[in-house]
């Protein structure tokens, strides 16, 4: 029953999906235009001369994203908290043992990210600066390249430059901080607004920061206390409950209890109304494996990968995707040949995969399957 709700709940998500892509277009195809525009003939008309280079406006998108998460870095020292990592599309720096080390890895959904931990009890950390300092950085940094854009305007690279980093610098401000929630996905700004009236919700959010500083340093889930995992309130259309949830489901499988983690999942999924196609895909992608290793019900397992096909293609390369395939293949088509050409590839993720307790944890699930296989082979043949 949980699993027919959680479907259907998938296909409401697909529908508004659509229909807020469709409502996307009115403000991203005029942007395409316009960038489009900059590029073939930004020189000639836009930036007023043909000694102009629409490369730098475009280029002023990732700086002002760096930009945004040293803000969210700088704010975060100045308030007490502890550095864990910064990232900017794949690349990343991170802190372990004592270290600061270099990264590659994507968060999917994200651009960018900056990773504070608290050193002190909850009501004794500020967090709305914390929050709200990338928004800030960007502000302040769009008013002042209107002085080289005024006074330098006969320079083409000043010029340029100055333009890309004052419209960029707006659209980063205004995207993360005028409050946002669009289905379970929240933005800064609307953090900031709401946590103040929530004490619950903070308590999510810095435990949400604790895990993600627990895990850079290469702790598994279950080595953290349980408390860290369990909401205080269980709003499952909430952001921060929904996702401290699926770390509660993880904490569960790292301790080998597909039961529980399945239980957990299964509530999230169908309790879920308005939760977003993106994470709906990732509860039911590891409702699959489960079910594999599980229950092993055939038109239950077909049911779920017919569902999540352009789901399992999008994500084909990341550890989940890797092992749900691996399972399916070990257990369901027996077909070996793909099965060591995914494990190379699952091998290859984790060599170049920074967190050594999240790369331990998906060993273990791999393991199960070929366990299985080699179990069932073995009655088969004995």
């Amino acid at each position: 029953m949980e699993l027919q709700q959680a479907l259907a709940n998938l296909q409401k998500a697909k529908i508004t999906q659509k229909k807020r892509q469709r409502r996307s277009l009115f403000i991203a195809v005029p942007i395409g235009v316009v960038i489009g525009f900059l590029i073939v003939f930004g020189e000639d008309y836009f930036f007023g001369s043909k000694d102009g280079d629409a490369f730098l406006f475009l280029l002023a998108l990732p700086l002002q994203l760096i930009l945004h998460e040293l803000g969210h870095l700088v704010f975060g020292l100045a308030l007490g908290y502890r550095f864990v990592s910064f990232r900017v599309f794949v690349f990343a720096f991170y802190k372990k043992d004592g270290k600061l080390r270099f990264g590659r890895y994507r968060v999917p959904g994200t651009m960018g990210q900056c990773l504070m931990c608290p050193t002190k009890d909850d009501d004794a950390m500020p967090y709305r600066a914390l929050l709200l300092g990338g928004v800030l950085v960007n502000a302040v940094t769009s008013l002042l390249f209107v002085i080289p854009l005024v006074f330098c305007y006969h320079i083409p690279f000043l010029r340029d430059l100055s333009i890309g980093m004052i419209l960029w610098g707006i659209a980063l401000a205004f995207t993360n901080g005028i409050p946002q929630k669009s289905g379970a996905i929240a933005n800064d700004g609307y953090h900031a607004k709401t946590l103040p009236k929530d004490r619950a919700a903070r308590s999510i959010f810095f435990n949400q920061l604790r895990i993600s500083a627990a895990i850079t340093e290469g702790k598994r889930l279950f080595e953290m206390p349980k408390e860290w995992f369990i909401p205080p309130q269980n709003d499952p259309n909430d952001s921060l409950c929904t996702s401290l949830s699926m770390m509660e489901a993880e904490r569960e499988m790292d301790l080998a209890k597909l039961d529980d983690a399945e239980t957990i999942l299964l509530k999230l999924a169908a309790r879920g109304e308005n939760l977003p196609e993106a994470i709906l895909n990732a509860i039911l992608s590891e409702l699959l494996y489960l079910e594999m290793v599980g229950k092993h019900r055939r038109d239950v397992i077909e049911m779920l990968r017919f569902e999540l096909d352009r789901y399992l293609k999008t994500t084909q390369n990341s550890f989940t995707t890797l092992r749900i395939e691996i399972t399916y293949h070990y257990l369901f088509t027996g077909d070996l040949e793909t099965v060591h050409r995914l494990e190379k590839k699952f091998e290859k993720l984790k060599k170049h995969f920074p967190f050594t307790g999240e790369v331990t944890r998906e060993a273990l699930l791999v393991s199960y399957p070929k366990a299985l296989y080699n179990r069932w082979r073995d009655s088969a043949h004995s």
